[in-house]
């Protein structure tokens, strides 16, 4: 479990209070200045690299160890990364290079390979999933020309892959969403050795066994409330999805089974004031969740899937469900709450 002293404190359950923009899909990613890392132990990349991007809108960072590239692209997604022959304690770079794209957390990050070889070691950059070689010293225009282009590419990539994963009646991820972003956690997790809780939430039975009463904007109106309310309930590092009409997913990382709980009482205490005015006459139909969790208090193993997950934590919304309960906790170490 994460203690309070850890500094990893912007994740799970070390973090402070609940935000409203929690669960909210990066927008701004193409506002930012493109991150670009330069690693490397040799004279290349080295300054002679780094002084020709410096002061061309790029944040740039310079690592001479492979422990040190590798902790830094888990914790910050790069743009690029600048590859040199070597490093300190990795070895040679055409296997460094293969490390990076066999990572499922850089799946489309463009990755330039430098050397002082021939065609031979260039083919071989490209085979090992360079997205291109740069014999050295580069040619200046040609060099910060493949740097824009690798760039653009990184985030074109992002852009499309955003739209496909953004439900646009909530701002939330959608079902597609909830599956990846729960899979890259789930690396994370295990890279890390840190316990994750996924939670399924369906907004009902309602009075009498009735749907709430739509808004004078339909029921696009109620997903967009649900979703806030949500927010309201969940923390910045949680993940917020809508999985299929009024059921939403929460993925909450380094969160055990007693964090897990306190969310849940979040939850539920976002939606205990969900009946509010909005013009002093007009009310907002009131909902009512029921939560199912699933809990991976060490880690998810390497055969679990984000897919497994969600089916156990479905599993447990039904039991909640059948039970007549307000929500349902399995956690595969200790059982069910």
């Amino acid at each position: 479990m994460v203690k309070a002293a850890d500094p990893r404190a912007t994740r799970g359950e070390v973090e402070g209070a609940p935000t409203s923009e929690t669960g909210v899909p990066r927008h701004d990613r193409d506002t930012e200045e493109p991150f670009v890392i330069l690693a490397g132990d040799g004279p290349w990349p080295g300054s002679a690299v780094e002084s020709l991007l410096r002061g061309r809108g790029y944040r740039l960072q310079s690592v001479r160890r492979i422990h040190e590239l590798m902790n830094l692209v888990h914790a910050d997604e790069p743009d690029l990364i600048v590859l040199g022959p070597s490093l300190k304690g990795g070895g040679e770079g055409l296997e460094t290079c293969r490390t990076l794209r066999e990572d499922q957390w850089l799946a489309t990050t463009p990755i330039l390979y430098l050397h002082q070889g021939g065609r031979a070691e260039a083919a071989s950059a490209l085979e090992a999933g360079a997205w291109g070689a740069v014999h050295c010293p580069p040619d200046p225009e040609l060099f910060l020309a493949r740097v824009k282009s690798a760039v653009q590419t990184k985030r074109q990539a992002h852009t499309a892959m955003h739209r496909g994963l953004i439900d646009p009646q909530t701002g939330c991820y959608n079902r597609a969403g909830l599956i990846t972003r729960l899979a890259e956690e789930m690396l994370y997790a295990r890279r890390r050795k840190e316990p994750l809780a996924v939670l399924m939430v369906a907004l009902g039975p309602y009075p009498d066994g009735a749907r709430p009463a739509e808004t004078r904007d339909g029921p696009k109106s109620n997903y967009r409330m649900a979703a806030g309310l949500l927010r309201l309930g969940c923390r910045r590092s949680d993940i917020l999805a809508r999985y299929r009409e009024m059921d939403f997913g929460v993925v909450a990382p380094a969160t055990g089974h007693d964090g897990a709980r306190k969310l849940v009482g979040r939850l539920f205490h976002a939606f205990d004031d969900s009946r509010v005015s909005e013009n002093e006459t007009e009310k907002v139909p009131a909902l009512q969740p029921i939560v199912g969790v699933t809990v991976r208090s060490s880690w998810p193993t390497e055969e679990e899937t984000a897919e497994t997950l969600i089916a156990e934590a479905s599993e447990a919304l039904m039991s909640a469900k059948k039970w007549g309960l307000g929500y349902w906790i399995y956690d595969q170490e200790t059982g069910q709450d």
